[in-house]
């Protein structure tokens, strides 16, 4: 029972082991898709896996938005 990474013609997405269901967005690589999860436990105290589908866009948003700032450059 847990949110494991799957991937497919070069993205990957969240998944989750005991429904067998993708969910959330899709992410360009592995390491992105790990931040983002990092990111939204930091954010978050329930399962990532819990979150309406607007909730998990308002994070994915925000997880982009710091990812930007967190920029060299920027």
């Amino acid at each position: 029972m847990s949110v494991r990474l799957t991937s497919a013609e070069g993205v990957v997405a969240l998944f989750d082991s005991t429904s067998g269901w993708a969910f959330g967005p899709v992410f360009e690589d592995a390491d992105q898709a790990e931040a983002f999860l990092k990111f939204a436990a930091d954010c978050e105290e329930r399962d990532v896996r819990l979150l309406a589908n607007y909730e998990l866009r308002s994070f994915y948003g925000a997880f982009l938005a710091q990812r930007r700032e967190d920029e060299p450059g920027t």
